[in-house]
């Protein structure tokens, strides 16, 4: 079991962008400080992908092994990333906007600019793509 503590912080410790004092992570959780965004993962068949210049960039862990998709995920901007990133966590494009302190217009642009670049139209395709099945690795 893995503990965060704020020590009082300006910017402040957030927890699936809930401000927190003190809180227990777990596998799933998003923890923000300041403006470094970790997502908690355990698994080592996860991908990574980030912005190696730019260390407040979020990292989004996804289970997929398709070469092509990586190379689309790369193809995203660090503020798609961020945007993808909490709609696979299933936050509608208002909680995402509130999360990242943006205007829902710019999500709501982000987000056609994801589908575009992955080829999707709906979130549901997004996640089907994005998501890994147990069943098709079998």
């Amino acid at each position: 079991m893995v503990k965060v503590r704020d020590l009082d912080s300006r910017n402040g410790t957030f927890v699936n962008g809930v401000r927190r004092v003190e809180c227990e992570l777990n596998v799933g959780n998003t923890l923000q400080l300041g403006q470094i965004i970790l997502d908690i993962v355990a698994s080592p068949d996860l991908i990574q992908i980030a912005d190696e210049d730019d260390v407040t960039n979020t990292t989004i862990m996804l289970s997929s092994k398709s070469p092509e998709l990586d190379s689309r995920l790369k193809g995203l901007s660090p503020g798609q990333r961020q945007v993808l990133r909490l709609l696979l966590q299933g936050l509608r494009e208002k909680e995402v906007a509130t999360a990242l302190f943006v205007s829902r217009h710019t999500v709501h642009t982000h987000v056609r600019r994801i589908y575009r670049e992955l080829g999707v139209q709906s979130r549901a395709q997004l996640m089907a793509m994005c998501l890994d099945r147990k069943k098709d690795s079998k």
